[in-house]
């Protein structure tokens, strides 16, 4: 069977309204990532074949996540993005570590921003470097992490259909060096074989992101879980209404290197979303999506962590709770138990 992917960047309308510019970096996150899983396959290729690799596990599970061929098809659209896989298992992992860095990509503003007391102030700025070989700032803009939501559904109705995407003049922007840089990716002039994705089960995974769940998750249906392994299915959640879905933040950590390091890397996760909630949470038409959010990032580290050290599981719980109250948050916020 087929395993069709759908995701879509959370909040982005409303991050055009507020910066159109802002909102087109956060597409760009993407494409930087997969090109350069791509680029550091073709390095990885010949360490593989070395017995390291053969022999260590936990080496060649590294290599794995961060890698991407399991995507059979890849195909992004504005703020959308449609992928297939053969394999559900490796698919779950690398779609989980790819959304990952897509977060990670540029949330550092958020992570640590200029004013703690309004996050939602952070950005992300320019420099140049002059003749005499000093760096200047050049333009300062609001910084989005890339949050994606997303439907995975799996089944025998999906099909390609062969198609052209055409570019029939140069690329142009304001941005001079950004011109640049996209002569370099796209041609000015020409027609780019492609495909196009349908049937039932791409339509059941846009459903599945489509409806009124909150928060960035990534949502599956039954068919999908029953591919996956019982290491998988330890990472899914399912509420009381039937829903499920898969915790892909806790593919963050390197849960090999003990507690303790993944609890430092946790730390800067819950940063990421705690300002999100701050600087979010108030707006009625998408500040719930920041406070699912948040709940999402510390389910992820508390179930991956227990779930590898289950007799630290008492140790994890506290060092959760100590996070939540250096961020001053009740601790029923999440119902830790």
């Amino acid at each position: 069977m087929k395993c069709v992917a759908f995701l879509d960047i959370l909040g982005f309308t409303n991050h055009i309204r507020e910066s159109s510019e802002a909102a087109a970096r956060m597409l760009s996150a993407a494409n930087v990532i997969l090109n350069t899983r791509i680029r550091e396959d073709m390095m990885q290729q010949e360490q593989q074949k070395e017995t390291c690799f053969r022999k260590n596990p936990i080496k060649q599970m590294l290599v794995d996540k961060l890698g991407y061929d399991s995507f059979e098809c890849y195909l992004p659209s504005s703020d959308s993005i449609l992928l297939t896989s053969n394999d559900a298992n490796l698919f779950i992992l690398q779609l989980s570590t790819f959304l990952c860095e897509c977060l990670n990509y540029n949330s550092d503003s958020i992570a640590y921003p200029i004013n703690p007391a309004n996050p939602s102030e952070s950005r992300a700025h320019f420099f140049e470097q002059s003749k005499d070989g000093a760096f200047c700032e050049v333009r300062a803009i609001k910084s989005y992490p890339n949050l994606f939501r997303g439907g995975i559904s799996c089944g025998d109705s999906v099909f390609y259909i062969p198609c052209q995407s055409i570019v029939f003049n140069e690329l142009t922007t304001r941005d001079e060096n950004e011109r640049i840089r996209q002569d370099a990716l796209c041609p000015k002039r020409g027609i780019i074989q492609t495909v196009n994705i349908t049937g039932e089960t791409v339509l059941k995974a846009i459903e599945l992101e489509k409806a009124t769940f909150k928060g960035a998750k990534l949502f599956i249906d039954e068919a999908f879980f029953n591919l996956l392994d019982n290491a998988n299915r330890a990472l899914v959640v399912k509420e009381t209404d039937g829903t499920m879905y898969y915790l892909w933040q806790a593919h963050d950590y390197i849960i090999s290197n003990g507690v303790d390091p993944c609890f430092f890397d946790f730390k800067r996760n819950f940063a990421v979303a705690f300002n999100m909630w701050k600087a979010w949470k108030d707006e009625v038409s998408y500040g719930s999506h920041y406070t699912e959010h948040l709940k999402m990032v510390v389910e992820s580290f508390r179930r991956i962590a227990s779930v590898t050290y289950p007799d630290e599981a008492e140790k994890i719980r506290l060092l959760i709770l100590s996070t939540m109250q250096e961020s001053q948050l009740d601790e029923f916020f999440f119902n830790i138990d």
